[in-house]
């Protein structure tokens, strides 16, 4: 049913982002060799990233935006960190929600457009 899928859903957000901070931990205590924290990092974004994705609601510009927003700061976190996963990641979010932003007609009432006017 949908709404077992939704629990799943979200319970793979929390989990993803569990693994995340776990690695953080773990690169912390340990230090980057040998580097545990990268298999952390690279399942923690496989699972939060696409349940993400996977999310149902409907594509209106608010929704957009904050995806955007969201792959934003992965791209920012891999540049504190140092991490390409979160690059990698972060970027592809932020192309596919420009182009879906592009497909739907949404892009002028998004964050989007505001963001690259900016640029």
């Amino acid at each position: 049913s949908s709404r077992s899928f939704e629990i799943r859903r979200r319970v793979s957000i929390v989990f993803g982002l569990g693994l995340l901070v776990a690695g953080r931990l773990f690169e912390w205590a340990l230090g980057s060799d040998p580097d545990f924290g990268f298999w952390l990092y690279l399942f923690g974004l496989i699972t939060f990233w696409f349940s993400l994705i996977l999310h149902r609601s409907s594509i209106d510009p608010l929704t957009i935006s904050v995806f955007f927003l969201i792959n934003l700061c992965l791209v920012l976190i891999g540049s504190h960190l140092d991490r390409t996963t979160f690059h990698l990641f972060g970027s592809v979010g932020v192309a596919l929600m420009m182009n879906i932003a592009l497909i739907k007609g949404h892009f002028k009432s998004t964050f989007v457009l505001w963001m690259l006017k900016a640029l």
